[in-house]
């Protein structure tokens, strides 16, 4: 993916220099440059949303990660067990 993001980037470079610097092109072409331009746009925001969704995903799975490492399954149920086995009077 991030490859990809260069490449996009690469590209939105190009068509924005060829639009600034090209004024001897013909209306229809400057028309097709800026439309290719918005489109390199949304490709650069839907890639941005991309990569904030995987980030947000790796953080969790470290974070469901590090629970299980913090608390290990074989706590989980000596906690039970314990509870279940002395159970606490409230009230």
């Amino acid at each position: 993916m991030g490859s990809s993001l260069k490449e996009e980037r690469a590209k939105l470079q190009e068509v924005r220099t060829g639009i600034n610097s090209d004024h001897g092109l013909d209306e229809e072409e400057l028309e097709r440059r800026k439309a290719r331009e918005v489109e390199l746009d949304e490709n650069q925001i839907i890639v941005r949303e991309a990569e904030a969704k995987g980030n947000v995903e790796r953080e969790a799975q470290v974070t469901l990660e590090s629970t299980t490492h913090l608390f290990p399954m074989w706590t989980l149920q000596r906690i039970q067990s314990e509870v279940v086995d002395s159970p606490i009077n409230i009230g």
